[in-house]
């Protein structure tokens, strides 16, 4: 079984409508009224459209053993492309940047169905199901000319944490004057018993380089907070109508 369903829009709010926002003047008193000020609209952009998703689903389902055993497998990939985001200008502009359609996010996973359903004796009927899925989302398109790790980038895995790897507890003294300095995690004097943070890239220091993709110092992923493996499983018993 495969299917694709086409081109949906999604958005929530019509920033390509530039709005001119009024006030009245606290300072300005012309006789017994103040005056009414308008500001100038925000920028707007001229070739804003809709964000777009697009599915492509796989599937088999198959029954065995006489109908007992039921078997569904499925497979997705949803794309979603043209999502709105914010961009920064450099400062001569005066003003904020609005939002354009420079993102991509791509969505992969797949679910797994087992059910099996049997009697026992003539009134007695059961049911046993359980369900395993997965799935994680990467951007594939971002506005990030940097790779800087303090917005999203190509190639990120939605969820994942960014830190330093730990090597146990300093055991004296000695071992911190021997290790790579850690003055830029925390400036203080480290201590036997404080926390020892591996050097990834043999600098000598610990610290988190440019903090871009490219030049991450000693940082990497430790984590991703993106549930995964999610299962279910259910039961069911029958006596003759009665469940």
């Amino acid at each position: 079984m495969l299917t694709a369903d086409g081109w949906t829009g999604n958005t929530k709010y019509y920033p390509y409508i530039p709005f001119i926002s009024s006030g009245i003047s606290g300072n300005w008193i012309f006789g017994d009224e103040k005056a009414l000020y308008l500001n100038p609209g925000a920028l707007v952009t001229p070739d804003l459209t809709w964000e777009k998703a697009k599915t492509i689903n796989v599937g088999v389902d198959a029954v065995f053993l006489n109908q007992r055993l039921d078997f569904s497998f499925d497979y997705y990939q949803r794309t979603a492309s043209d999502m709105l985001i914010k961009i920064s200008y450099p400062e001569v502009l005066g003003t904020t940047a609005p939002p354009s359609n420079l993102a991509e996010l791509r969505t992969r996973g797949w679910e797994l169905s087992l059910n099996w359903k049997d009697k026992i004796g003539k009134d007695f009927s059961y049911g046993v199901g359980l369900i395993l899925s997965d799935s994680q989302a990467e951007i594939t398109k971002y506005n990030n000319p940097t790779n800087s790790l303090t917005a999203h980038y190509v190639g990120e895995k939605i969820g994942d944490i960014w830190g330093y790897v730990t090597e146990g507890i300093f055991q004296s003294d000695a071992e911190v004057a021997e290790h790579a300095s850690q003055t830029f995690i925390k400036n203080t004097t480290w201590k036997a018993g404080d926390i020892k943070y591996k050097n990834l890239n043999d600098d000598n220091v610990i610290n988190n380089g440019k903090n871009t993709l490219d030049d991450h110092g000693d940082l990497t992923i430790i984590g991703n907070t993106t549930p995964r493996y999610q299962y279910g499983i259910t039961a069911n018993l029958t006596y003759k109508t009665i469940a």
